[in-house]
């Protein structure tokens, strides 16, 4: 079969890229033009959003007369190329027939993008051009997702700001007059090659196009764009016959990236959270590995979104029971006087703790030496919290008093000093190590959006730290009965 064939002109997906600093109107023209885009095709719109939301803010704004625009997105939080890569082939796998990026900056020099990866590769002492040699291929697997997909695919790219001082002539005298300017994209050098257009944007919102292969809109400068802007463009996309529907196979680097330690580190941690002992052997057997170490980055980003949403959904879970403790406790609170009307009375202090108790006992099982079991607010009591001979029945806990709602909101770091102070005398009496607590204090989820475990005291709830509390009250109540609680 020879080698060379006629050169043939066939229907082209656009391949655009926007660049500018912020508030300079990136987000705006890749929603008005995707639009435009997305209403010729008759197709929907996949939207890859890295800017905490940025572009869901524009969701059924009207373009010049256009229908509200709406599409889907899919907001990331960890910028490995092979997050964007994995987002792409999804987007690809839907059908939808544009898709935009939202920025592609963060693939380089986000959280986990390529530079951070070099640089934790290279901090123990470690050769940065051997880190490379592990990030690149992600970042040109990233490239080909880009290039290979079957619809449009139009990107935004943050630049630098610098300054530099313009002579201007004012009265007929010349002043130097420092003028703001975007620098080259935040992206690996030679990015805007693999673009079809490449438009840089300046503070009056002029559309600048600085690179093209559509001879129709080259040079072209254009104050606050419209959708019209894409009309010359449209001509030559399609322009020729019909692309024939590729069987392109699946790019693979010339090396496997595998997971990074933070990856690694981040699933051990959701495991612990979720109490995925056995789990985690499981998840590997079915990727083929026997160790986190061995996962390809992608099969780690994969294993980390569904223990991320199995945490998000244990929270929910668990903050709906604890929700159900608090009124029974509430409720046993407005009834003080209940605790003296006689022996078929449960003391009212017992009565909300009791609950409480169900709730956070629920999946207790056999608690030892330097182990935790689950309680209802995604919390452990340690075995220093539950050991020793129990004095009674589960109704009869001593020790154990209601409080009052908090004056402040329930939120991570609102703990109270006194109640960091009481935490610390019971972990003293109890004799609760420094690492025992940290693993009591890493079952309690913070409340943001992922949660994550707490780290130290400071970082507790008003709930979490009442909750604790009350348990090691009760710990010392069982271990010390002759104890008075503080």
């Amino acid at each position: 079969m020879a080698m060379f064939a006629p050169a043939t002109r066939r229907k082209l997906k656009l391949r655009l890229a926007i660049c500018a600093p912020a508030g300079y109107g990136k987000s705006w023209n890749l929603l008005q033009f995707g639009q435009t885009l997305a209403r010729l095709a008759n197709t929907k719109i996949a939207a890859i959003d890295t800017e905490h939301g940025a572009l869901s803010k524009y969701q059924g704004y009207t373009f010049d007369g256009m229908p509200p625009v709406d599409f889907d997105t899919c907001q990331l939080q960890h910028f490995a190329p092979t997050a964007y890569t994995a987002a792409i082939r999804e987007a690809a796998a839907a059908g939808y027939g544009v898709l935009l990026i939202d920025s592609l900056s963060h693939a380089w020099s986000g959280v986990g993008g390529a530079l951070a990866q070099v640089d934790q590769k290279s901090a123990g002492g470690g050769n940065s051009f051997t880190a490379w040699k592990d990030v690149t291929p992600q970042h040109n697997e990233l490239v080909e997702a880009i290039l290979s997909y079957p619809g449009h695919v139009l990107a935004s790219m943050r630049t630098k700001m610098e300054y530099v001082l313009e002579e201007e002539d004012r009265k007929g005298r010349k002043v130097m007059v420092p003028k703001k300017i975007g620098m080259k994209p935040i992206q690996r050098e030679g990015m805007d090659y693999e673009f079809d257009i490449v438009c840089d944007m300046d503070e009056s919102h002029t559309l600048i196009v600085g690179k093209t292969r559509c001879p129709a809109i080259d040079g072209q400068r254009v104050v606050k764009p419209g959708p019209e802007f894409l009309t010359p463009v449209i001509r030559w996309l399609d322009e020729g016959v019909d692309a024939p529907v590729e069987t392109k196979p699946v790019f693979v680097p010339d090396v496997i990236v595998t997971a990074s330690d933070v990856q690694v580190s981040e699933i051990q941690v959701a495991c612990q959270t979720l109490e995925l002992t056995d789990q985690p052997g499981a998840m590997l057997a079915k990727r083929g590995v026997s160790r986190l170490e061995d996962l390809t980055h992608t099969q780690a980003d994969e294993i980390l979104a569904t223990l991320r949403k199995k945490i998000q959904a244990r929270k929910a879970e668990l903050d709906a029971k604890l929700a159900e403790a608090e009124k029974a406790e509430a409720a046993a609170s407005k009834n003080p006087t209940s605790a003296a009307t006689g022996d078929h009375a449960a003391p009212a202090a017992t009565v909300g703790a009791t609950d409480a108790q169900r709730v956070k006992e629920s999946h207790s099982e056999n608690p030892t030496v330097a182990t935790s079991t689950p309680t209802g607010n995604g919390s452990e009591k340690s075995a220093c919290e539950s050991s020793g001979p129990a004095t009674g029945p589960a109704t009869k806990t001593v020790g154990i008093e209601t409080h009052p709602a908090p004056e402040f909101p329930d939120r991570v770091g609102s703990i109270h000093d006194d109640d960091a102070k009481r935490i610390a005398a019971y972990c003293h009496k109890l004799q609760i190590s420094d690492s025992d607590l940290a693993r009591i204090l890493a079952k309690r989820m913070t409340n943001g959006n992922p949660p994550c475990p707490v780290r130290s005291v400071p970082d507790l709830s008003h709930s979490q730290a009442q909750e604790m509390i009350a348990n090691l009250r009760a710990a010392l109540q069982k271990r010390f009965p002759d104890t008075q609680p503080f």
